[in-house]
């Protein structure tokens, strides 16, 4: 207790200093306003000797320093306001910062609000001022968390990833659960709450079923290490069906975990891997069927073959010339009917066998091919000329009917009296070259272009894609022999070597037929 004797006369002086809060009696001596005493709690708060400010003026013990000249102006307005007007005067409603001069570890770090009360004799005269302070230091420092907590919230609730800062919970030293710190309302949508309604609670107070899931063990080994993970969780527990990518990094003493939901893009590629499933199944069914009738057609076809040719043997002399029309047509249909069986087997191959890959030297695979069109090149008068080609990863016998069927169409559909010219060659290029034939999403960076060219009859540009399909053909049987299955066999053939081929023509201007092969790595010049 610390009081001095003066013209401030305060019964039970005791009893002024144990009064709970912060009070200081002053002596109406404007301006010095000496202090007369201390209450207990203020003289708690202060560094040093209380009674060493005991008899000082109010200013001198506080202020003589001139720090803190703001909040000295402020409180000599108010003791005079007090000596004015007989009545106590607040100091306007803000916080003022009190500093004690020399001494900057206690009551300099906390925030007051200040209220002067007279004290009046008898007669009604102003003999001393109560200077009271209230402590609002740490319901400041509340709000200013509450504030700052509030502006968080509002700032994550925009994010529309879930967002979700945990804290551990444990058994001795075994981390049993976790326990909502911060959420955001794109977390809270999955419990189809808000995330003041979780914040506070466990996790697994909402989510029993996160236990059995990395979803519980990662973060676990995260606040344990301090090692940031990512993973990518498939979570089916408490009626939920999620695919997240998840991140978690310990910050202080919580987990952080940030959310990528792709649920609905993985869902959709579920479905098309689904429904990529059934048309193979679909289409395998389709190819076991070509290949299984046409395999089956084979045997009458050939009986109607030798039939017609053992009537035609022994009843070539009795028969008019009409009926040996009949059965010359007979015979052709039935050869013709031959050749599309055997190029339906053909192009059934193609779709039944796999691509063995092994590496293809197309130089080596070109001398064969052209070996077996000798007869056809010597009866045009074909000129075949042949740049370097490349060595790709391949089924050397599908390629084989790839440059069969290409070089055979160039021999055959010819101009009158026009050698055929065919020119085959090969070049690297880059994908941005060729762009615009890619397919989006392919990201192969470099392409092997080879290029069949002839000086044939050509044909209508609008009929570029329709010759690759099976049976298509641009002209009669009359005018050219063929099935119409070549074309479809080289285009399945490329497809199968993830490969791109397209045809570019004008009537009477010959044709040109574009492969583009990715270069891999097992690739390599010839």
């Amino acid at each position: 207790m610390q009081t001095v004797q003066g013209t401030l006369n305060i019964s039970g002086t005791a009893l002024f200093c144990a009064t709970p809060g912060y009070h200081v009696a002053l002596l109406a001596d404007a301006p010095a306003f000496t202090v007369a005493a201390i209450s207990d709690d203020y003289a708690a708060l202060l560094p040093l000797d209380p009674g060493t400010l005991i008899g000082k003026g109010f200013f001198d013990a506080f202020f003589s320093d001139g720090t803190g000249s703001e909040a000295a102006t402020l409180l000599l307005d108010s003791f005079q306001q007090v000596l004015h007007t007989k009545t106590a005067n607040r100091i306007s409603e803000q916080s003022h910062r009190w500093l004690l001069q020399g001494y900057c570890d206690a009551p300099d770090q906390r925030l007051w609000h200040p209220l002067s009360k007279p004290v009046l004799d008898a007669a009604g005269a102003v003999v001393g001022i109560i200077y009271s302070v209230e402590d609002v230091s740490y319901t400041e420092h509340l709000a200013q968390t509450t504030a700052i907590n509030q502006y968080l919230q509002t700032v994550i609730d925009q994010s529309k990833e879930p967002v979700q800062v945990l804290q551990p919970v444990f058994d001795g030293d075994e981390i049993v659960d976790f326990r909502y710190r911060l959420t955001n309302r794109a977390y809270a949508a999955y419990a189809g709450t808000t995330p003041d309604v979780l914040n506070g609670k466990r996790v697994s107070e909402v989510f029993p079923g996160y236990f059995e899931t990395s979803s519980f063990s990662n973060p676990v080994q995260t606040y344990q290490t301090g090692e940031s993970l990512t993973f990518e969780i498939h979570y089916d527990k408490d009626g939920l069906n999620l695919y997240n990518r998840m991140t978690t990094s310990r910050v202080g003493e919580d987990v952080f975990i940030h959310f990528t939901d792709f649920s609905d893009l993985k869902l959709l590629q579920l479905e098309l891997e689904y429904m990529v499933g059934e048309l193979r199944r679909s289409n395998g069914y389709l190819e076991e069927f070509a290949y299984a009738a046409s395999h089956d057609l084979k045997d009458p076809v050939r009986k109607i073959q030798a039939f017609s040719s053992r009537l035609k043997s022994s009843l070539s002399s009795r028969l008019s010339d009409a009926e040996q029309d009949v059965l010359a047509r007979l015979q052709a249909a039935a050869n013709r009917m031959d050749t599309l069986i055997d190029d339906l087997l053909a192009y059934s191959a193609v779709s039944r066998q796999p691509a063995e890959l092994q590496l293809v030297n197309l130089n080596d695979v070109l001398v064969q091919v052209l070996h077996d069109l000798d007869l056809e090149m010597e009866q045009t008068g074909a000129q075949i000329q042949l740049g370097e080609l490349c060595t790709i990863p391949g089924n050397r016998r599908q390629w084989e009917q790839v440059f069969q069927n290409l070089i055979g169409n160039a021999l055959k559909y010819t101009k009158p009296g026009e050698p055929p010219l065919v020119t085959i060659n090969c070049e690297s290029v880059a994908a941005h070259l060729v762009e615009s034939r890619l397919t989006a999403g392919d990201i192969r960076p470099d392409f092997h272009r080879i290029c069949i060219r002839d000086n044939g009859i050509g044909f209508e540009q609008q009929y570029a894609e329709r010759i690759f399909t099976v049976f298509s053909r641009l002209h009669g049987r009359t005018e050219y022999s063929g099935s119409g299955i070549g074309l479809a066999t080289v285009r399945k053939v490329v497809n199968d070597h993830r490969g791109y081929i397209w045809a570019e023509s004008s009537i009477g201007q010959g044709a040109a037929f574009t492969i583009l092969l990715p270069v891999s790595n097992r690739n390599q010049k010839a």
